[in-house]
């Protein structure tokens, strides 16, 4: 990014990159409906308050936009963003991926300690292509379609057996968060959290992010735009899933989980038939969700529950020393 990484210091043609990852941005749009057209923003749009980004075009057919983000938290990052590394299939796309994320991410300020670049999950060659220079896989994007959902079950109770056996657990019922039982969050809200500041995630817990989900769970309930929905098993809260409307016609399961000690018994997979039918009463048709690699329980709960990948998060990390 040369001496200031927000200045705007295209390489190439910016006009170039800016058709390149369009027509990209439209493929995947094609590919994966319920993105639509356009799939995105303006890959060099400089809206107020976003820094400025970089272009690269190469060979006149990859292109990429990279972009650094500040982060006192999780540290500073370099990003090519969803849709916006762009290397076209053929025999050399292994090569060419290599080359353009050498190109792109030159000149990079010291403190950007991670580089992410985020890819279609069919695009294979590139998958192949970052994991040869250093990269690993950190994030998940999956969806499904709510077709065929069966009517609501909240607010029903139900008996959930435990690993397939016969022996029936004790009943349980879901319902929605709202004023009433808004403290039931209480117990849930860092569940997600802890589990990814341990192993195998080990993606660390900063008490400044700890806070501010904490605060941001006990707003959930008055949240217009949120619908939580809470099992019991008794009167004890026992698991979440908040599901937001992304975009007309597109759901978005933004967080979920369920006690520790009451995993494996089915509760996890009623919220979210509960929730699927909800949405797709109200005319939703796809809903969309993440995890990160790394989670065991994420990772294996999502695709069962029928969660196919459309995008993927690619990061590599440096020691300091490394971008002197």
């Amino acid at each position: 990014m040369n001496d200031d990484p927000r200045k705007d210091t295209a390489k190439g043609e910016p006009e170039m990159a800016r058709a390149l990852l369009a027509a990209r941005r439209y493929g995947a749009g094609a590919l994966y409906p319920f993105l639509g057209p356009g799939s995105g923003e303006d890959p060099l749009g400089t809206d107020a308050g976003k820094p400025q980004r970089k272009a690269t075009v190469l060979d006149a057919r990859a292109a990429a936009v990279t972009e650094f983000r500040e982060s006192a938290e999780w540290g500073d990052s370099l990003e090519a963003g969803p849709w916006n590394f762009c290397v076209p299939e053929g025999s050399d796309s292994f090569d060419l991926a290599r080359r353009l994320y050498a190109e792109a991410f030159a000149g990079c300020p010291p403190t950007s300690l991670r580089h992410v670049v985020y890819c279609g999950a069919e695009e294979e060659s590139v998958h192949k292509a970052l994991v040869s220079l250093g990269f690993g896989l950190e994030q998940v994007y999956g969806y499904r379609s709510l077709a065929g959902t069966e009517s609501s079950g909240v607010g029903a109770t139900r008996g959930v057996g435990a690993g397939g056996q016969t022996t029936a657990a004790p009943g349980f019922r879901v319902g929605r968060l709202g004023e009433a039982n808004r403290r039931d969050l209480d117990a849930l809200w860092d569940l997600v959290v802890r589990e990814h500041a341990e192993g195998p995630t080990w993606a660390g817990l900063p008490a400044s992010y700890g806070a501010a989900v904490k605060e941001g769970f006990s707003e959930l309930w008055a949240d217009p735009e949120a619908t939580v929905f809470v099992a019991y098993e008794g009167d004890l809260p026992a698991g979440y899933q908040c599901w937001f409307a992304d975009s007309p016609g597109v759901a978005e399961l933004s967080v979920g989980a369920v006690l520790p000690d009451r995993r494996g018994r089915g509760i996890g997979t009623a919220l979210f038939d509960a929730a699927a039918a909800d949405f797709a009463g109200r005319g939703f048709g796809t809903v969309i969700t993440d995890w990160r690699s790394a989670n065991l329980s994420s990772s294996r709960f999502w695709p069962a529950r029928g969660f196919a990948p459309y995008l993927y998060r690619f990061v590599r990390r440096f020691h300091p020393y490394q971008l002197r």
